[in-house]
């Protein structure tokens, strides 16, 4: 029988948000970058049409990045996130203005 308490090794949960532009404009194609900030693995997600993005990693503390182009700068960046076992931390948005 299987222990509904135990979770297999590397199991974690979802960091899931959207990036848009300062004007409330989706921006696809764009990397997401999740680094566990105890050891510094990444993990990366590219962002839909819509400007979502959703990544699966395991559990950790969590600093997230976004790619930028040209003359862009982040006005709204999330906190760092903390992802247990089966958790799915939701509306975790930029915001980017260009200058």
């Amino acid at each position: 029988m299987l222990n509904t308490g135990e979770r297999p090794v590397g199991v974690g949960g979802t960091i899931s948000g959207n990036v848009r532009s300062s004007g409330g404009t989706a921006l696809g194609a764009r990397k997401v970058t999740a680094v566990n900030t105890a050891s510094g693995a990444r993990f990366e997600q590219s962002t839909a049409s819509n400007g979502g993005y959703t990544m699966q990693v395991p559990a950790g503390m969590y600093r997230l990045e976004v790619e930028l182009r040209a003359g862009e700068a982040v006005a709204t960046q999330p906190d760092p996130t903390e992802v247990n076992v089966g958790d799915l931390d939701g509306q975790r948005d930029f915001v980017l203005t260009v200058r």
